[in-house]
């Protein structure tokens, strides 16, 4: 999202927002993806294994379809939230957080990591 680094331009924070969250955008992409993996799984699974255990596993998968469904709703509030104020704004409590540019400096820093 280049809506952190221009938050005034109304048209490019809308597009931003629309490319994310909006029916069949990214999110609700990476949910449904989730969604017809864990079916996938499921499948594999009860032709190779006993179902004793399988719930256990298809709770990650729900889990996470789960946590991208919370993201697409807190986005969609902080589009309702943006068009009023015609300015972006995003709270860190969202999960959304903006990367620091890569500099130098932090190239060094990654390459001299163990």
């Amino acid at each position: 999202m280049d809506a952190y680094q221009h938050p005034s331009d109304g048209e490019r924070v809308e597009n931003d927002f629309e490319e994310i969250s909006s029916t069949n955008a990214r999110l609700e992409d990476l949910r449904d993806a989730t969604t017809r993996l864990r079916g996938l799984y499921e499948k594999a699974w009860l032709r190779e294994n006993r179902p004793y255990w399988l719930g256990n596993v298809l709770v990650r998968y729900d889990n996470l379809a789960d946590k991208f469904q919370t993201k697409i709703v807190t986005m969609r509030d902080a589009q309702r939230h943006t068009g009023c104020r015609r300015r972006f704004s995003l709270r860190s409590s969202s999960g959304f957080f903006l990367q620091p540019p890569i500099t130098e400096r932090s190239l060094t820093t990654l390459s001299s990591k163990p």
